[in-house]
């Protein structure tokens, strides 16, 4: 072989050896990184990838959602996102669906301090293992199961002291100065099972001068479990149902009627208010 070619092919070699290096060690290795917040039904955590001061990854939201009356159920949200190393951490841009937001993360002794898409304030989160964050996924279905379990327990309590609230208020009062009608409805009974009976009081002024004032009572029965109230009652040989929300609690309501469109609004009342706003009406329609 000529020194020429055995040149050649050393020179050859040592491009091949320099090209494989160059293959095998970048520049800077990705590096992965999990950080995590956590308390009682809820979980957030965040799965970084960064390399040349880029950074990718995704942020996950796990929350046990508990509502009146409603199954207990998980809601989740998921961000893909993307950005950039900063001196004081990160900045980097959250994306859901048609959804986009921008984000600045503080990083301080490997806790990520950041603004959480739909929560206020900021969170801490602390960077963990896969070990761990496998742990606290767990956990949170664990609260998920702990929520379905007591579900029954919680769902009967509130029953109950809606029952006990409701059959004690005196009545409610429908009363409005430019209307010529005003209502008083009187709940009778409320079961547990969610049966109700009840008695409308509807108070009249008319245009007949010989009796410019009327009084017609209404009979009711019907259901309610603390969040939606439906009444049933005999009008002019007609069904007809009256049906409404509580407003948080068991002082006020909207409830439908059928000589309008709109829902009314009835308000709890003592007898002593009854009996003031009952005279001021009468008299008011007597001497219109």
């Amino acid at each position: 072989m000529s020194k020429l070619k055995k040149w050649v092919l050393i020179l050859f070699s040592g491009m091949l050896i320099i090209l494989l290096l160059w293959w095998l060690l970048p520049e800077k290795q990705e590096e992965e990184a999990v950080y995590l917040y956590r308390e009682r039904g809820h979980l957030t955590w965040l799965e970084l990838t960064s390399q040349h001061d880029k950074v990718n990854g995704k942020l996950y939201q796990k929350k046990v959602v508990e509502e009146v009356g409603q199954v207990p159920y998980m809601e989740e949200n998921e961000f893909t996102l993307a950005g950039e190393e900063t001196e004081a951490g990160y900045t980097f841009t959250l994306k859901q669906d048609k959804k986009t937001i921008e984000v600045k993360a503080n990083l301080v002794d490997s806790k990520l301090s950041l603004d959480i898409p739909g929560e206020e304030g900021s969170k801490q989160l602390r960077l963990v293992t896969i070990e761990e964050l496998t742990e606290q996924q767990e956990a949170i279905q664990a609260d998920l199961d702990d929520a379905l379990y007591h579900m029954e327990k919680k769902e009967k309590d509130r029953i109950a002291k809606f029952v006990s609230d409701f059959t004690s208020v005196y009545g409610y009062l429908y009363a409005e100065d430019n209307k010529p009608y005003q209502l008083f409805l009187r709940i009778d009974e409320a079961l547990l099972q969610g049966e109700v009976t009840a008695e409308l009081l509807l108070m009249e002024r008319t245009e007949d001068e010989n009796q410019p004032y009327k009084e017609t009572r209404y009979p009711m029965n019907g259901i309610s479990d603390g969040l939606i109230l439906k009444l049933y009652t005999d009008v002019d040989g007609v069904s007809t149902l009256l049906e409404g929300r509580f407003h948080d609690s068991v002082e006020s309501f909207d409830l439908s009627f059928w000589l309008t469109d709109e829902k009314l609004l009835f308000r709890e009342v003592t007898e002593e208010e009854f009996n003031q706003k009952y005279d001021e009406f009468k008299t008011n329609a007597m001497n219109q």
